[in-house]
Order: C-alpha cells, then structure tokens, then sequence
C-alpha cells in the first residue's frame, strides 16, 4: 500500500507527495497550497481523479506528466522524469493503482 505524505515545505506552505510501498515518490501536489484542509482536497481531488493528463518533454529531454484543475492549476505531477513516453504512460497506470488506497500520514517539519 502507498501513502500519501502531507508537509509544510520550507515557505510554511502545505504540499503532499506519493509514495509507492517500496518508499518511491511516484508523485506529489506540483503546487503548495496555503491551507491545510485545500492540501487535503487537492489529495481527495487526485485520489479520485480519471481525467486527462498531459504528458509532455522537458527542456532536458525527458517524459513528464501532469494533471490540471478545473482552474487549470497543476494538483499533481510525476516530480520525476521518465526516458519515453510508453514508460510514463506505465508508471501513470502504478500511480492510480496506488492512490487509489493510499494511507495518509502528517509528516513533522
């Protein structure tokens, strides 16, 4: 089973990251948020989420994702890049699996 880890990054700000079972990040928010409880929404909104993704290369070369509110501000990206797209388009499958049951944990600043 994953965890979803929610923490105060080095601003005060909330953020959340993916873990798989084995500890790996697999994603995280891509954005801070100000507030605690809109940190959880944006979990709860990446839980459930079925939508779109884009997947897209970064100026290094590399295979990225990420997935937009209705407000269009990102709620979760890989965080990692990947060497093509088939390999994003895996580890997308093992993100949604994971998040699916994901505990979540308050990690201490």
């Amino acid at each position: 089973m994953g965890t979803f880890h929610l923490y105060r990054d080095k601003k005060g700000e909330y953020r959340w990251r993916l873990r798989s079972r084995n500890s790996k990040i697999i994603a995280d928010s891509g954005e801070s948020y100000t507030e605690k409880q809109s940190c959880e929404h944006g979990i709860e909104l990446f839980r459930a989420w079925d939508g779109e993704v884009e997947i897209f290369q970064d100026k290094g070369g590399g295979h990225r994702w990420h997935i937009r509110a209705s407000n269009g501000e990102i709620f979760g990206d890989s965080g990692e890049a990947y060497a093509s797209r088939s390999n994003v388009q895996r580890a997308l499958k093992s993100v949604r699996k994971t998040a699916a049951d994901a505990k979540l944990v308050e990690d201490e600043a």
